[in-house]
């Protein structure tokens, strides 16, 4: 046996006897991924996605057997319950492309969070999630795990009762016997406790407000994929008045409303505009004006089926871009969605905040496969409200004027009641995590990440309606 051998077998997962000469029975875990990035027939696929697990289950219900635990990729999140549904056994039914879209969402509004989700999702790289029983802290009140750990950071809770998290909740909620931890670390060795001691500061467990938009936000969509209608979605979350977007695709208008349309998004009453043009084509970006949007978003373009294809588009329209915008004076926050990580050294990732979504697709479903509570972990952290990573300005938690520590980030969050998981330093970037030792020199230019919580009916009552969403159409198909 060779746990890092891996076997290839041809066969379709439609076929039970397919599935029979891999040994599904004997499986610790079924991973079933979703289309990739030009299947156009999605429903099908999610549809093939949901035969499979009932055929699985109804082999192992013969056999008088409990299925493994399966993992399954869906394109459609409202087929979610249909797929639970059809499975006799645990089953994680992720909407990869929606929590990708939200990741896109939230990086727009904050440059850099991106690159927190990215080493989050990555085992390999940095810090990641983990979790693990609570051990002897029952009776406890959360609160002092803050202090338990040296080396890992206290998230929150998994309730094992209904297995949803509590992230940054309330100081005061007791511990008991059968909740899970979750921790921030580099190795799940670092997540062993150390004894508890009481919290320095006295607790605040007050929901923060939203932050406050700047006005308006004006933003340029480069590409159409089967991504856009939920990231219109996760946009309307905001607010009808928060966003003014521009779509620009060769992808027909009529296509796209029709999509929009199928997944029911609201896009609020006409601040979305569907404009039809190449913009690979000289002078297309230039009569756009793209100075005068504050983001600009590059997606991968589902016209090409080729993934090297779609990646070379967006850089030759990075690179057109980049001769369009001020290289000194402040301009647009850039975007970028790439298909393979072979092109992420093309780009300045001090400048730009640039995603593989495939990666991060990957690396989720093999981190709930691994660990599945990191699901509704990872879910929860991607929505508009609740538990939120943030990047705040360092000099709103520490002094500018001399050297600081990890722990005297910990405590300023702590007085208001949040929870401190790094610096991003302009010199060292982004840091996660940090040694309890080390002494950083922090500057007005730098910030740190920290994880609060937003009241959700402060956001949730700001979406429009279902039936709200209305687009207006521009067509420049001349250019």
């Amino acid at each position: 046996w060779n746990d890092r051998q891996v076997l290839l077998r041809s066969g379709s997962p439609l076929r039970l006897e397919h599935l029979e000469r891999v040994a599904l029975q004997e499986a610790a875990v079924l991973i079933l991924p979703g289309a990739d990035h030009a299947e156009h027939n999605l429903q099908a696929v999610d549809a093939q996605t949901v035969k499979t697990l009932m055929a699985i289950s109804r082999h192992a219900s013969d056999a008088g057997a409990v299925p493994p635990l399966a993992v399954a990729e869906i394109f459609d999140g409202r087929n979610a319950v249909v797929g639970q549904r059809a499975y006799a056994g645990d089953c994680e039914v992720l909407a990869a492309d929606e929590v990708i879209s939200r990741l896109i969402a939230q990086s727009v509004r904050q440059r850099g969070l991106c690159d927190v989700f990215s080493e989050l999702l990555t085992l390999d790289l940095g810090n990641a999630v983990y979790v693990r029983p609570l051990d002897a802290a029952a009776g406890a009140p959360f609160g002092h795990l803050r202090s338990a750990y040296p080396r890992a950071i206290p998230l929150g809770i998994v309730r094992s009762a209904d297995g949803r998290p509590a992230l940054n909740p309330d100081p005061e909620t007791i511990l008991q016997d059968d909740d899970l931890v979750v921790l921030l670390a580099r190795r799940f060795d670092d997540c062993a406790p150390q004894e508890t001691r009481p919290a320095s500061f006295p607790f605040s467990a007050a929901a923060m407000l939203p932050p406050a938009l700047e006005g308006r936000r004006r933003v340029l969509v480069l590409g159409w994929s089967r991504k856009v209608p939920a990231l219109l979605r996760e946009f309307a979350r905001y607010g009808a008045d928060a966003f003014e977007i521009d779509v620009v695709s060769s992808t027909p208008t009529s296509e796209r409303e029709e999509a929009i349309g199928r997944q029911a998004a609201a896009t609020g009453s006409g601040q979305v505009r569907q404009i039809e043009a190449s913009y690979t084509l000289p002078g297309v970006l230039e009569r756009l004006d793209p100075h005068r949007y504050d983001n600009i978003v590059l997606l991968a373009s589902e016209r090409l089926a080729d993934e090297e294809q779609a990646d070379a588009t967006t850089v030759f329209a990075y690179l057109t871009l980049s001769g369009l915008l001020p290289r000194e004076a402040p301009g647009p926050r850039v975007f970028v969605e790439l298909l393979d990580e072979e092109n992420l050294f093309l780009f300045d990732r001090t400048r730009e905040d640039v995603i593989v979504s495939p990666l991060v697709v990957s690396y989720l479903l093999s981190q709930v496969a691994l660990r599945r509570e990191l699901g509704s972990i990872f879910t929860e952290l991607s929505r508009p409200w609740g538990a939120q990573i943030v990047l705040q300005p360092a000099q709103d938690y520490l002094p500018t004027n001399g050297p600081v520590r990890f722990d005297d980030l910990d405590r300023a969050a702590e007085r208001r009641g949040e929870i401190a998981l790094g610096f991003r330093l302009c010199q060292e970037g982004l840091v996660l995590n940090p040694d309890r030792d080390t002494d950083w020199a922090v500057t007005a230019r730098d910030e740190v990440v920290i994880l609060t919580s937003y009241a959700e009916r402060d956001l949730a009552g700001l979406a429009p309606p279902e039936d709200a969403s209305v687009t207006r159409s521009v067509d420049h198909s001349e250019q």
